[in-house]
């Protein structure tokens, strides 16, 4: 079986229970870095097709690599076969495309046989996702909510919201303040923070007895885009 994959070029420096150890451990670790990226994943972006192609991409650089060897030809001819392929699939959220890159590197890592680097580097990479993903590095939220409505052009009730705002909000910066789609109405938007994070029940029922309409409070703890 050895030699006739060797005579074909196939297998140059890979015997057959090389190369089934190395897929196997690519499919272990592609498995990995899915639930890694399953169980730590925040945000509205989750995609379950994104979760098998770190699996499958995984599993593609290694046996790529192993075909690949020490040949640069067969190199530059998996690079020229690749760039036929025209990927349009945007990735969403910019951490997804750490994982990506790893699961690239873990591929090569399996079809080299460089298994200690192999597990060495999965092990590092799940303990730092997981610590930034309990700790939220990177995290800052000076403000809680994103409020928005839509105010009448001619009524005075920015004054009479103002100071509904010094009651029940501790902080707050306006984002937004333009023509909404009636022409006489007003659309704006505020960063804000309550005193108390239970009264946005509340604050909501205060600002609709103004006449204020298309109330909206978001949460800004995750990434919004303004």
């Amino acid at each position: 079986m050895d030699n006739a994959l060797a005579s074909l070029g196939l297998a140059q420096h890979y015997t057959t229970n090389q190369i089934i150890g190395n897929l196997l451990l690519s499919i272990f670790i592609g498995i990995a870095i899915a639930w890694i990226y399953k169980r730590t994943h925040q945000g509205v972006s989750y995609s379950q097709s994104f979760v098998v192609s770190l699996v499958l991409m995984t599993i593609t650089t290694a046996a790529a690599i192993m075909v690949i060897g020490n040949n640069l030809t067969r190199a530059f001819g998996l690079i020229g076969a690749f760039s036929v392929v025209r990927f349009r699939t945007a990735i969403k959220d910019t951490r997804d495309i750490s994982f990506v890159f790893f699961s690239l590197v873990e591929g090569l890592a399996s079809g080299t046989g460089s298994y200690q680097i192999a597990f060495l580097s999965l092990f590092m990479f799940t303990a730092v996702v997981y610590f930034l993903s309990r700790s939220q590095f990177g995290k800052y939220s000076p403000y809680e909510f994103l409020l928005c409505f839509h105010s009448p052009v001619k009524s005075k009730a920015e004054n009479t919201y103002l100071k509904l705002f010094d009651k029940y909000i501790s902080e707050y910066l306006l984002i937004s303040f333009r023509s909404a789609t009636k022409s006489t109405d007003i659309e704006s938007a505020y960063s804000i923070k309550l005193k108390n994070p239970n009264e946005y029940d509340t604050l909501i029922q205060e600002l609709k007895k103004l006449g204020l309409t298309h109330i909206e409070m978001l949460s800004s703890q995750s990434d919004i885009d303004y």
